[in-house]
């Protein structure tokens, strides 16, 4: 998602101005005024247009924003239809529950037997897989829709995308964005394109992303996550400043196309030199943007690992030295401690599921 941010940064700076305006304009229709929000939030209003207020924040300002005027329009909408609204702490809850799993599928799963806990004020969510595809599918049992409920549906996706992207520490690549709703109304809203593709009218609403990444381990802690509660795609806050997180992905770049191509890990000089900038410097950024050069080299290690006990017959002795390990002995290790089981009972699972599958 960040690449294209990079390379549409006005369409998604435009994306989230516009969706802040649309969640204004529900918010004032259904409260009157904005004096509550803004004051919640210890600002200042600066007009009592929709559009000239979303165009007077920064990207941050804009998702702290909406993410506050969504939770409030939610409540109202529970109380209208008599259901039971969110409270303030559902959300550390469900915080905790996703740091809790070892791996990102394991996070879903007790994240959707929460969402079932806390008396559906989430509604419901689902993780199915289609294919390679693995599907979030997020109901919140409405019996109508509106165009209110379309933003709140939506900034729902963009949240729990967010939250997971978070976990593993990098951007879930979003195969697709789906949401229930006809194509008119989503079109009355005026939204530039989404930075993901789009479908609607497909019976479900959620997104869906690669299978794979059900298996990559949870490397943050519930703190972590909870310091970065406001990210989302539609605001292209991803948790971290813009050229921050443009250097660690040209770091994860450099170090996985070494991996794949030459079966090395570059060293960090090496990463230093190529990016023309001081090994101090590039530490820094790298905290920054909430991550260090061991956890790229081990995001990236672990990403190809997945790859090839997917989709190659290479023995493990193989895809250790692919991997720039020492031995194989080394990989298991390695493996085990990221997914909780060696490489070779990994990919037995995989055949076993396949052949489930076929059946």
């Amino acid at each position: 998602m960040l690449e294209q941010a990079m390379k549409n940064g006005a369409g998604e700076w435009l994306l989230g101005e516009r969706f802040l305006t649309r969640t204004l304009e529900q918010y004032r229709a259904a409260f009157g005024g904005f004096s509550e929000l803004f004051d919640s939030l210890g600002l200042a209003c600066p007009s009592d247009d929709p559009a000239a207020i979303a165009g007077h924040f920064s990207s941050l300002e804009l998702a702290r924003l909406n993410g506050r005027a969504i939770a409030l329009l939610a409540a109202e909408e529970s109380r209208e239809t008599g259901r039971q609204a969110l409270r303030p702490g559902d959300w550390h809850v469900i915080g905790y529950v996703l740091s809790s799993g070892r791996t990102l599928r394991e996070s879903i799963e007790r994240c959707a037997d929460c969402f079932q806990a806390i008396d559906g004020r989430c509604g419901r969510l689902t993780l199915r897989r289609s294919g390679e595809e693995a599907r979030v599918e997020l109901d919140a049992r409405r019996s109508h829709s509106t165009a209110k409920s379309l933003l709140i549906d939506l900034h729902g996706i963009a949240r729990v995308h967010a939250l997971l992207s978070l976990l593993v520490a990098q951007s879930l690549p979003v195969a697709g964005v789906y949401l229930d709703y006809p194509e008119d109304r989503f079109a009355s809203l005026g939204l530039p394109p989404l930075p993901h593709p789009l479908h609607l009218a497909q019976g479900w609403t959620g997104f869906s992303f690669p299978v794979v990444y059900l298996d990559h381990p949870v490397v943050r802690t519930l703190d972590e996550i909870s310091r970065r509660p406001d990210d989302s795609f539609l605001f292209n806050t991803l948790g971290m400043d813009e050229e921050d997180e443009a250097i660690s992905l040209r770091v994860r770049r450099i170090a996985l196309r070494s991996l794949r191509d030459r079966h090395v890990l570059p060293p960090f000089e090496d990463v230093v030199d190529a990016l023309g900038m001081s090994a101090a410097t590039l530490r820094r950024r790298l905290a920054r943007a909430g991550t260090n050069y061991r956890e790229i080299r081990d995001s990236c290690r672990r990403e190809v690992a997945l790859d090839l006990l997917r989709h190659s017959a290479a023995p493990i002795e193989a895809i250790s030295a692919r991997l720039d390990f020492c031995d194989s002995d080394a990989f298991r290790r390695a493996f085990r401690d990221w997914f909780g089981v060696p490489p070779t009972t990994y990919r037995q699972r995989l055949r076993e599921s396949a052949g489930v599958s076929r059946a």
